[in-house]
């Protein structure tokens, strides 16, 4: 497997490497494919939903004994908001390959996650 991955890598461009790769990689090994966009799904969910009730329950608390801290909480908001921004990018990735061996995504998902994220 390793000699037929140096000698892909010299001689094929990097399309041709990648489905060469695939082909040896399938042909050559009982591995099993690794598959995890939905486990990454499910987690960035958890996460972000954890994020959003922490926040929202410091919130409540401060509201409730009065003790607002604005700097404190602008910058609980500026965080949030750029959490929210990753989340919904990395969730968007993991329907276009994220989680998926390089080599198994399709050529059109891997040049749209370059270009556009």
């Amino acid at each position: 497997m390793n000699q037929a991955r140096d000698c892909i890598t010299k001689v094929c461009a990097r399309k041709d490497e990648l489905s060469a790769l695939n082909t040896t990689f399938k042909a050559c090994t009982v591995k099993p494919v690794r598959d995890k966009p939905t486990s990454y799904r499910h987690i960035n969910v958890v996460f972000h939903s954890l994020a959003v009730l922490a926040i929202s329950a410091q919130w409540s608390v401060r509201y409730a004994v009065g003790c607002l801290h604005w700097l404190d909480d602008g910058n609980m908001v500026m965080v949030l908001a750029l959490d929210t921004i990753l989340f919904a990018v990395c969730y968007k990735m993991s329907f276009t390959g994220l989680g998926v061996d390089m080599w198994n995504v399709s050529f059109s998902d891997i040049t749209t996650t370059l270009l556009v994220r």
